[in-house]
């Protein structure tokens, strides 16, 4: 069963977005704080580049924040890369306690949830939250290197290069951080890592109907329910879902569905990643949720929680989804 739980006055401070290139030709380029224009950045390395992407949004989240860094006791975060090196590897260069969280795409929206979790309980210092994904290393340690030049299936969808960071406290800005659910593991009977859009539905499904069910709320609630990685193929069957319950999701939207021009052969089914939510959120949305477009927001990442080893030993495919709560500070 989903667990669900309220926070004591946390507010988010500031939220930093630094986004690959085609992220940034992409319909949202424009609320992106930053952008890179390859995939090396002058690195030696994909897994470099991406290091780079994520030190620099943090520091950025930092400055934003206008708050004395050493009142960030706590980084927490997490990335695709094996045993979290890339995430490791940035935070190291902060001065900060840190814990790494894994939620395969659904890692930004855990990262928020465990941030928001230590702030709500200390009045006297902040927390950063952070993730970050890249196309190239993604595609090589999951799939293929992007040299093998193998023709994709259109279910697949594609990691999007980027970095999100996110500074949580008690001072009261804009934006609170009300509500939040952490889902429990699905299993949908799903081999196929061509297509994780699908099975994953199934984990949004239920934690979005816990969350709303634990909170006694309804759909319409939220201004906008905004899932992470389902892009095309897994946001119908999640809208399918709600209808066999007389749910009509009509304030519902994907990331994955936003952050790339629809029609765009080279994304197939629509963005994933870690970095999908991360950077939709901390850039689109908290600029409508700024401007009071949108003042209650529920941000749910989902995620594949599969390894390549055990996908080739024919085990099915574990799926989860979280969900954390933004909402229009009134007072």
């Amino acid at each position: 069963m989903s667990y669900s739980l309220s926070f004591k006055s946390v507010f988010l401070q500031s939220g930093a977005t630094i986004a690959g290139k085609k992220e940034f030709e992409g319909p949202l380029g424009e609320y992106f704080d930053y952008h890179y224009s390859d995939s090396y950045h002058k690195q030696k390395s994909f897994e470099d580049a991406e290091v780079l992407m994520l030190k620099e949004a943090i520091q950025l989240a930092i400055n934003k924040a206008r708050i004395d860094r050493t009142k960030i006791k706590v980084a927490i975060g997490g990335d695709l890369s094996n045993q979290l090196a890339v995430s490791s590897s940035a935070i190291e260069h902060f001065d900060l306690a840190y814990c790494g969280v894994y939620g395969a795409c659904s890692s930004f929206i855990l990262a928020l949830i465990q941030a928001c979790l230590i702030c709500s309980n200390n009045h006297n210092s902040y927390t950063l939250a952070f993730t970050s994904s890249s196309y190239a290393t993604s595609e090589r340690q999951f799939r293929f290197p992007i040299e093998y030049g193998i023709q994709k299936k259109d279910t697949v969808t594609t990691t999007v290069t980027g970095a999100a960071s996110a500074v949580l406290g008690k001072r009261a800005t804009k934006i609170k951080v009300t509500r939040a659910t952490i889902g429990k593991v699905y299993d949908a009977n799903w081999d196929n890592v061509n297509d994780v859009g699908s099975p994953m539905a199934l984990a949004a499904y239920h934690t979005i109907k816990d969350h709303l069910d634990n909170n006694n709320l309804s759909a319409s609630y939220y201004d906008l329910i905004l899932t992470g990685d389902l892009s095309n193929i897994g946001s119908k069957i999640l809208l399918d879902c709600f209808k066999t319950d007389g749910i009509i999701l009509d304030n519902y939207n994907d990331a994955g569905n936003l952050i790339y021009h629809k029609g765009d052969n080279d994304i197939h089914a629509g963005g994933s990643g870690p970095a999908c939510i991360g950077l939709v959120s901390m850039s689109y949305i908290l600029n409508l949720i700024e401007k009071k477009e949108l003042k209650r927001v529920l941000l749910v990442g989902t995620g594949a929680l599969y390894s390549p080893t055990m996908c080739f030993q024919h085990h099915t495919i574990p799926i989860v989804a979280h969900a954390i709560e933004l909402e229009v500070n009134e007072k």
